[in-house]
């Protein structure tokens, strides 16, 4: 009987130790992601641990950094859980986050973001320069026609077929550019968008450029004053050439329209994809 009377004076007693212990608050300290431990407290996180390797390293945050906003959002309005939701799809995404912190008396802004690897930057170049070349091929085959043409001399078929056969090539080789998923994601998208439009300039060649032998083979030919102010003497690609002409035939100027438009598409994405490479660095 004295020993069921102990055990529950002593039930009794943990039961009041548990019920007036100190809540603790997971909110309170979290680790975010593999390396990273944050404290949140008024106006924001402070950061408690930064391991050596992990993401926030290498993106430069440390130990006692104080974090004010969180991609220019105020982080006091940002609960622990968001913030680590979004810290843990960088590693997948390739993505960044921009916070802004006090370091000492120091005002800074720090991008955590996951670092590209070598192979991603071997891949990268290899897909970037591959889509350029297959499209000089293009770019200097118009060269020549643009020059034949200004010449006002008959232009053989045999001339034709070649420059056929090149956008033929070029827009095989464009579609089979491999764009290897190891590119960061963003960066990857924008690869295989720009390989697409530079596909579509190469077969709008095909069609423009047999649209201009069916022409010129009727008799359609340039005016002679559209001739001697659209053909400068200027050995450099002028892409605009085509656009001043008043007197084009029909269907060559839509089709070259047509060409010059997704090729200026595909360049412009070549250069926001190797603009975008130069951020993950």
């Amino acid at each position: 009987m004295r020993t069921n009377k102990s055990l529950l004076l002593l039930g009794a007693i943990l039961v009041v130790m548990v019920l007036s212990a100190p809540a603790f608050s997971q909110e309170a300290v979290q680790p975010l992601v593999p390396g990273l431990t944050l404290e949140k407290v008024p106006g924001g996180f402070v950061v408690r641990n930064v391991v050596e390797g992990s993401l926030p390293h290498a993106s430069g945050l440390l130990p006692g950094d104080f974090i004010k906003a969180v991609d220019f959002r105020p982080a006091d309005t940002l609960s622990t859980q968001e913030v680590l939701d979004e810290i843990s799809i960088l590693p997948e995404s390739h993505g960044s986050i921009l916070l802004s912190i006090k370091r000492s008396n120091r005002n800074l802004l720090i991008r955590l973001k996951q670092p590209v690897t070598f192979e991603g930057q071997e891949a990268f170049l290899e897909a970037d320069t591959s889509l350029r070349i297959h499209w000089q091929a293009c770019e200097e085959t118009w060269l020549d026609i643009r020059q034949k043409v200004a010449s006002r001399t008959p232009i053989p078929k045999e001339t034709f077929d070649m420059a056929f056969n090149t956008f033929m090539d070029s827009r095989n080789a464009l579609a089979s550019v491999e764009v290897p998923k190891v590119i960061p994601e963003k960066t990857r998208t924008t690869l295989l968008k720009a390989r697409s439009h530079l596909t579509r300039a190469a077969n709008l060649s095909l069609l423009a450029i047999r649209a201009l032998e069916d022409d010129l083979s009727k008799g359609k030919t340039l005016t002679e004053a559209t001739m001697i102010k659209n053909f400068p003497n200027d050995p450099n690609w002028d892409e605009d050439w085509i656009l001043k002409f008043e007197s084009l035939p029909g269907g060559f100027n839509s089709f070259y329209r047509q060409m010059l438009s997704e090729h200026g598409k595909g360049l412009a994405l070549l250069m926001e994809a190797q603009q975008l490479m130069k951020e993950y660095r």
